[in-house]
């Protein structure tokens, strides 16, 4: 694509994104000045390097994490599929990831350039090379293959299906599974720009990104991500409780208008879900376990 159409189908996008109030970001070609990058004054979710070509007024956004794609609903897309009647309680895992965008970062960063250059145009750059990768307990480095390779990986999601080890099933299973990390998720990419050496000397280099998050178990925080394939059922691993303990949080939960079913001292779906509904009301972490904390904000009335 010629430099004049490129710039002429990125103006197409931004003259659209001005009228709509949002900034749809698309594609663009060309070589990156690495040297030239364009400075904030706080850490922002995105890069932004000026073209290569001094007669561009194209600036090149630049992803600085990733995420987990979220349905709908504002749930993460991702599962975990497993034997709970399994010895070993090996399964897998699917998820899709999309590079993160701050929608407010990008705004204040796209008025604060055009305040300084009214003919500036914005563009994702393309990877000449990308790969993405887990880790877990027991599960090393695993590199993992796209299931949707055809679009550019800094611009659409990226789904995945990979096998998941028994000690990091166990651990996802754990209702206090979110206070600790289990796996990392990156990505790797390769972009091509100029960068000028020690003498001034302008070569075309290839530089390499990275970018991850670490995952914490996701059964207590949204248990109908995790399903066990033999019974359908979804949720953390059953954990015993003190009878009394949870007699008390169910009683101060009635008192308090909640449902939690009969009172029996058994933690059943309906006294679970009566606290996820008391953790939200009350701005704790819903994660629907009968803690200490509970009981003593239900006896404090």
């Amino acid at each position: 694509m010629s430099r004049f159409a490129r710039m002429l189908f990125v103006m197409v996008i931004v003259a659209f994104a001005r009228s709509t109030g949002a900034m749809e970001l698309s594609g663009a070609d060309g070589l990156i000045d690495f040297d030239s990058i364009v400075g904030f004054s706080e850490p922002k979710s995105i890069s932004v390097f000026r073209s290569a070509d001094p007669g561009d007024h194209l600036y090149f956004i630049v992803p600085n994490s990733i995420r987990l794609q979220q349905n709908l609903d504002k749930t993460p897309e991702f599962s975990l599929f497993h034997r709970r009647s399994s010895a070993v309680k090996e399964g897998y895992a699917t998820f899709s990831l999309k590079p993160f965008i701050d929608a407010e970062d990008l705004e204040a960063i796209v008025s604060g350039i055009r305040a300084a250059d009214s003919q500036a145009v914005f563009g994702v750059p393309q990877p000449i090379m990308s790969s993405f990768y887990i880790t877990g307990p027991e599960m090393g480095t695993t590199g993992l293959t796209n299931e949707n390779d055809a679009g550019n990986p800094l611009l659409t999601k990226s789904a995945f299906s990979v096998p998941v080890s028994s000690i990091a099933v166990r651990a996802s299973l754990l209702p206090a599974s979110y206070k600790f990390p289990i796996f990392t998720i990156g990505h790797v990419f390769v972009l091509k720009g100029t960068s000028r050496d020690s003498q001034g000397v302008t070569q075309v280099i290839q530089r390499k990104f990275v970018t991850s998050f670490v995952m914490y178990g996701v059964c207590a925080l949204s248990p109908e991500l995790v399903v066990d394939l033999d019974t359908g059922k979804s949720g953390c691993t059953e954990q015993r409780y003190s009878r009394t303990t949870i007699m008390k949080i169910q009683q101060g939960l009635v008192l308090a208008g909640y449902s939690p079913g009969k009172v029996d001292g058994v933690m059943g779906p309906n006294t679970e879900a009566a606290i996820r509904k008391f953790q939200t009301d009350h701005a704790l972490i819903v994660d629907g376990i009968p803690s200490a904390k509970i009981l003593e904000l239900l006896q404090a009335g």
